[in-house]
């Protein structure tokens, strides 16, 4: 192995160590009761940046300047036209994942509805269907603004890690491949809240696991090509962001239904984001193929 290879190896590690004892150890606060189950949230917040950490150790460890080498990552704003894909991509997902449940005949509601139904606010049945409406469409657009601002800051924490150095270490050897072994680290880092806490999947937690390894493998392969394209960490972080901001919403689109089957991170979820990354890939294909014939029309004229 060349001194290049030994050193790609010992960052990954070290970024891989790093960033799963400290989340797992976080985990574990929660799982043995030391730390309450009502700061779910704070601590889901704090472990995002744990991935952050990882990169830190592994930079260091190698000797790098930290600034120059985050900056090279994507620590930088990029191209930002692609952050309005990188916004409409969560949004198409819900949208395909509504028409796949309407096909398999589940009963949709308005999530808004369904919110307020569990949190047993009093008056709740009272709420006139036009103000459940109106409440769902400020939702919708909100969902973009939080997903473009405070959500992607929270990503970014996970994003420099997942799209940020293991994509710089893995792809030059893997390709599109890496996109697989990303998402499949990426899911396994939640282990620990899946099937001990029944995070994202009450029920079914083990198999609930491997379709989250499938959605996140189709989540990763559109991040990976956001953060290509715009050569920057901010659009993937702001799709990260968005699927977190729109993740309530489509829960209780489809209330009845079990989480293995339902968006977000179920089989729906998996099948229209698949839908969205294959027709990406056949885009770029065709966009590819018209380039090449502009190219070779071009050569004949010059002739």
């Amino acid at each position: 192995m060349s001194t290049e290879g030994k050193h790609s190896v010992r960052s990954v590690t070290i970024f891989m160590v790093v960033s799963f004892a400290l989340a797992y150890l976080l985990d574990w606060t929660l799982i043995l009761g030391i730390i309450s189950i009502s700061l779910f949230q704070f601590i889901a917040l704090l472990r995002m940046y744990m991935p952050f950490l990882g990169v830190i150790a592994a930079l260091t460890a190698e000797g790098k300047p930290l600034k120059r080498e985050l900056i090279r990552l994507g620590t930088r704003l990029g191209k930002l036209k692609y952050l309005a894909c990188a916004v409409a991509v969560p949004y198409i997902i819900y949208a395909i994942g509504v028409a796949i449940g309407y096909v398999a005949g589940w009963k949709a509601a308005n999530p808004i509805e369904e919110i307020i139904k569990t949190l047993n606010l009093p008056g709740a049945s009272e709420i006139p269907l036009s103000d459940l409406n109106v409440a769902l469409a400020s939702l919708l657009l909100g969902s973009a603004l939080s997903g473009v601002t405070i959500n992607a800051a929270a990503a970014y924490g996970e994003e420099i890690g997942w799209r940020g150095l293991l994509l710089d270490e893995l792809y030059p050897r893997l390709g599109r491949f890496s996109y697989v072994s990303i998402g499949i680290i990426w899911a396994l880092w939640h282990a620990p809240l899946i099937l001990f806490l029944g995070y994202n999947y009450p029920r079914n937690r083990e198999i609930g696991l491997a379709i989250y390894a499938v959605v996140l493998v189709a989540w990763t392969g559109i991040m990976c090509e956001l953060k290509f394209k715009s050569d920057s960490l901010y659009p993937p972080a702001a799709m990260h962001g968005t699927i977190n901001a729109l993740a309530g919403l489509m829960l209780y689109t489809f209330p009845d239904v079990d989480a293995i089957y339902k968006l977000p991170v179920g089989l729906a979820s998996a099948l229209s984001s698949y839908i969205v990354l294959a027709a990406y890939f056949a885009m770029q294909k065709l966009l590819g193929e018209k380039r090449n014939l502009k190219t070779e029309k071009s050569h004949e004229v010059q002739h």
